[in-house]
């Protein structure tokens, strides 16, 4: 991976302004990094452009939480856990109820308990969110593949039993499956760790972050189904860049993982390619959406330093924006005509007129 040329990391919003005055100067390009979540490591690698420095806001992260106004500011060097640790000042349900179902494909072997989440899910009462994982088990003769449904519901477990009752009788949810706990207790269930676990964990980050950070708990293929439905669907396409609103089911997160030393790194590659064009029937087309927050270069990528070609990064732009890509071109344009702020898929700004 290219390495930046050095590392800058404000303390201060001011600094933040000097550095991009500096860059742009000494004519040094330059990534920023808040949390550093980017699966195409987008904010801290260049490929297209060397030297470069790096911009790192970790230091930034204060959070101010305004109820009265219904409004929150956070610094880009804030993370989740400690955004979630923060909101639990404002005003949610006492008791929450989380749970987790799962399914093999033997018990559901004529699929129908998918099949119903499918139809379902984006349509659920507003307190019920249910997502589903899938994964590949076993090896040889004994491979199957696993569905577990993990929901969320802002409410007691006694009122959560009648609404699956009436909704999603066939997932077979018991009162034993029912957790009942707060919401930033919640949060930590979603995030994978033991019931029980302190909240404080939520700002226990290490820095930098060590290789079994990033180890993966899931060697084997995983497909993760996200419904929307709900607020999401209740927001205009264009209120924000973000598109995917009334008539998205659920988004998709295709993954596979393999250890630092395995040599097999084609077999996993060439799997999540051949599982992503195997459901291209299935989902949407003209352009194939994507959630910018999967971010994936296979699309296209500008190629060579602030020239950018409009035409070829429509093609990755449609896909994470639709419509809203030719209002951001626009912007863009008008604030950043010299295109200074940019990466491999950066939105562009309009061709010059000759």
């Amino acid at each position: 991976m290219p390495k930046p040329g050095f590392i800058f990391r404000p303390i201060h919003e001011s600094q933040v302004q000097a550095s991009i005055i500096c860059s742009k100067k000494l004519g040094i390009h330059f990534r920023v990094r808040s949390g550093g979540h980017d699966f195409e490591a987008l904010s801290y690698v260049s490929r297209i452009e060397k030297p470069f420095i790096l911009l790192d806001m970790s230091k930034l992260r204060q959070i101010t939480v305004d109820i009265k106004d219904n409004s929150a500011w956070v610094q880009p060097g804030a993370t989740l856990g400690e955004l979630y640790y923060r909101r639990k000042l404002v005003p949610v349900p006492e008791t929450l109820t989380v749970f987790t179902v799962t399914k093999t494909l033997k018990q559901d072997a004529r699929l129908k308990i998918i099949s119903k989440w499918q139809r379902i899910a984006s349509k659920l009462i507003e307190e019920l969110h249910i997502r589903v994982e899938l994964r590949a088990i076993g090896n040889n003769g004994n491979k199957t593949v696993t569905m577990s449904y993990k929901g969320q519901f802002l409410g007691k477990k006694g009122i959560l039993m009648k609404v699956m009752k009436k909704a999603f009788p066939e997932l077979g949810l018991t009162q034993e499956d029912c957790i009942e706990m707060s919401w930033i207790e919640s949060t930590l269930f979603g995030g994978g760790f033991p019931t029980g676990s302190p909240i404080e964990v939520l700002l226990q980050v290490k820095s930098p972050l060590g290789k079994g950070y990033f180890k993966a708990t899931r060697d084997a293929p995983f497909l993760n189904w996200t419904p929307y439905g709900g607020m999401m669907a209740k927001i205009p396409e264009s209120e924000i860049p973000f598109p995917h609103r009334n008539g998205t089911l659920f988004k998709i997160l295709y993954q596979t993982n393999w250890q630092e030393n395995d040599k097999r790194q084609s077999r996993h590659i060439n799997w999540i390619k051949e599982m992503y064009s195997y459901m291209a029937p299935y989902v949407s087309s003209n352009p194939r959406q994507a959630y910018v927050n999967y971010r994936d270069l296979d699309f296209g990528q500008n190629r060579n330093n602030s020239k950018v070609n409009f035409i070829e990064a429509k093609i990755w732009g449609a896909k994470y924006f639709k419509d809203n890509f030719n209002r951001l071109v626009r912007i863009k344009t008008k604030v950043d005509p010299d295109n200074f702020f940019r990466h491999e898929q950066s939105i562009p700004t309009l061709p010059v007129r000759s």
